[in-house]
């Protein structure tokens, strides 16, 4: 009798999942994001360091050195800022890539490309329209607004603020989608938002934000909303408090209340809220700083503007019950703007200013208002139409893009172009006078510097270079009255009191230079610089034992840097201690990145000390002549 039973029956074998997830709309949206963010900023990857970079990344020499990271996490930035976990950034940048300038701006690029996706992933889950969510995003990522903040290494702090305020953003929405984790998801989002704080300043606006995401989900009677909205705000105050008491903030100045309420000072920061707007619409003129005033619209011009914000306020209100796309936008650019206007009051020497990377994490409103502009031209248009008018924008705001990162390759060009917007600025007065000063262009420099000299605390740092120059060309005595004048502008400014030592040295007074380089060294013992010098004065004391042992206390705390090798080295040939000198050679070769740079080095040393020989056999080394090719030691 044949078997009744009957097999069950065979169970389709589905195909890998991730190839679902790649034919998904979301992830051709993602894909989209990332080919306008290559468009548009991949140019930016062969730029070099500019303006405060040098300070914070290629000068900053315990930057350089594992053992020293949590000192470094304890410093300032640059000066009156608490930004460490920048600072832990380029640290890691630096781990990785040294100093080419590729990985930092590698680093940014990805961080903006990241920040395009959050704006993407969060705009569909809070309004569920993947379609405006990935206009929102391509326009946010494509904008040339966004290239100050793109190609400034030193401003990384607003990538991160963004990148980690939207990751918070998400988990808030996410523990409400998923009530039995909400507790690790709000915590994941506070944890954050502290990330955010520790990166820049304006992570206290978190709070706010995450307010507009629970009134947006109608959360924000529920009683979880309400306690971390509380938390925040307490964690706000409480680091308004540390930071005026350790790092009082050098960028927010707040202006007198007669001075603040004054309707021409309103009415022009309603047209620095305008001109954001119009540059988000027409991008023209993109700069770190831009100097503001009224246009010449008589009293016309003080109602005008006002009236355009009041605009955008009520386009809030009229959207608060329906909870949409506009009152989103509009609510999110207007509340990471309206605390700029302490900012405004920063800069008395160039009056009232805008600064267009402070609007980087607000410009995800502004994107958000021109996608809904598109989606309803979208349903008046043919689609073809429709397609091209959104093709040809994003084609030309790109093409803006990619000319703004070739101007900012070219420093001379940059600084100009910054300077026709800023003509004020005495900043630019002094890049300019650096950068004719590196490109021994002096007579240039020297007018640029004292053009700088408007009565700020940063005449210090001019009249420091002014006094650089004037010792190349051993006038002393010009060089000692700039540094005097420097060190009554900063005390502290440490480049002065190393100069002054530096004078000191050539007039023979070892003692005063000496108590001037002790003393540096005792207020920052982080710079080595101080005791770098002090090998150069044991040395013109004839104390090489003292000397020697300086310079070996340089190479233990930074053992990177290059200068007290080649110290040793020059120390050794002082002595005529041959072996010595050849195997600090060796030393300065192997950890040396450059290695034919070094050879270059080593051989001017030699030359100065008389050994021709020697120097010719590194210079041969360091050309990759034949003789340097066989492999010929120097020694």
């Amino acid at each position: 009798m044949a078997d009744q039973t009957t097999s069950p029956r065979p169970t389709r074998i589905h195909g890998p999942r991730w190839r679902d997830d790649l034919r998904s709309p979301l992830f051709f949206a993602a894909l989209l994001v990332f080919l306008g963010a290559l468009a548009a900023y991949g140019t930016s990857l062969p730029n070099d360091l500019r303006l405060d970079d040098g300070i914070l990344i290629t000068q900053n020499h315990i930057l350089h050195e594992p053992q020293h990271l949590v000192r470094l996490l304890g410093k300032p930035y640059l000066e009156g800022y608490y930004r460490p976990f920048v600072f832990f950034s380029f640290f890691l940048d630096f781990q990785i890539w040294g100093l080419n300038p590729l990985g930092y701006h590698l680093t940014n690029f990805l961080l903006h490309f990241a920040n395009a996706l959050l704006v993407l992933f969060l705009i569909r889950a809070l309004l569920g329209n993947l379609r405006l969510a990935t206009l929102t995003a391509v326009l946010f990522v494509i904008h040339p607004l966004q290239y100050i903040a793109v190609n400034y290494i030193a401003d990384r702090g607003n990538l991160l603020v963004a990148f980690f305020g939207l990751i918070g953003l998400l988990c808030l929405r996410q523990g409400f989608v998923l009530p039995r984790r909400k507790l690790g998801f709000f915590l994941a989002g506070y944890f954050c938002f502290v990330l955010a704080l520790l990166s820049r300043e304006n992570g206290v606006l978190f709070p706010l934000y995450a307010a507009l995401i629970f009134f947006t989900l109608d959360k924000h009677k529920d009683l979880s909303a309400r306690l971390f909205i509380f938390a925040s705000l307490a964690t706000d105050i409480s680091y308004f408090i540390l930071r005026k008491q350790v790092f009082p903030f050098s960028s927010l100045v707040l202006p007198p209340l007669a001075q603040g309420v004054l309707w021409h000072n309103i009415s022009t920061f309603c047209y620095v809220i305008f001109q954001y707007v119009r540059t988000a619409l027409i991008p023209g003129d993109i700069h770190i700083i831009r100097e503001i005033t009224l246009p010449p619209l008589g009293a016309l011009a003080a109602i005008l503007f006002p009236l355009f914000v009041a605009g955008l306020f009520f386009l809030c209100l009229a959207g608060v019950q329906r909870k949409n796309a506009v009152f989103f936008g509009a609510t999110w650019f207007l509340a990471g703007v309206l605390p700029l206007y302490g900012f405004m009051f920063s800069r008395p020497q160039i009056g009232f200013f805008m600064q267009d990377n402070h609007v980087y994490q607000a410009s995800v409103g502004l994107f958000l208002l021109m996608a809904v502009g598109l989606e309803g031209a979208r349903r008046r248009l043919p689609q073809r139409l429709w397609i091209f008018l959104v093709v040809t924008l994003c084609i030309g705001y790109a093409a803006k893009a990619v000319s703004s990162n070739f101007l900012y390759r070219d420093k001379e060009k940059f600084l100009k172009d910054w300077y026709r917007v800023a003509p004020h600025y005495d900043f630019l007065d002094f890049s300019l006078g650096q950068y004719y000063e590196n490109d021994r262009q002096e007579e240039k420099a020297i007018a640029y510097y004292k053009k700088s000299l408007t009565g700020d605390l940063t005449d210090a740092k001019a009249l420091c270079n002014l006094g650089n120059i004037a010792f190349s060309h051993q006038d002393l005595e010009t060089a000692r009255r700039y540094y005097i004048d420097a060190l009554q502008k900063d005390p502290h400014l440490k480049e002065v009191r190393l100069g002054l030592s530096t004078i000191f040295m050539e007039q023979e007074d070892f003692r005063s230079a000496e108590l001037l380089l002790l003393d540096g060294n005792r207020a920052e013992p982080d710079w080595p610089w101080w005791r770098l010098s002090l090998v150069t004065l044991k040395v013109r004391q004839a104390k090489y034992a003292e000397a020697q042992r300086l310079a070996q206390s340089v190479i233990h705390d930074f053992p990177s840097l290059e200068t007290p090798y080649y110290m040793l080295v020059w120390l050794r040939l002082i002595q005529r201690d041959m072996d010595g000198v050849f195997k600090a050679s060796e030393t300065v070769l192997r950890m040396a990145p450059d290695s034919k740079a070094a050879c270059r080095n080593l051989g001017e040393l030699f030359k100065e000390a008389g050994f021709p020989r020697v120097a010719d056999a590194f210079n041969a080394h360091a050309s990759g002549s034949p003789r340097g090719r066989d492999g010929q030691s120097a020694r």
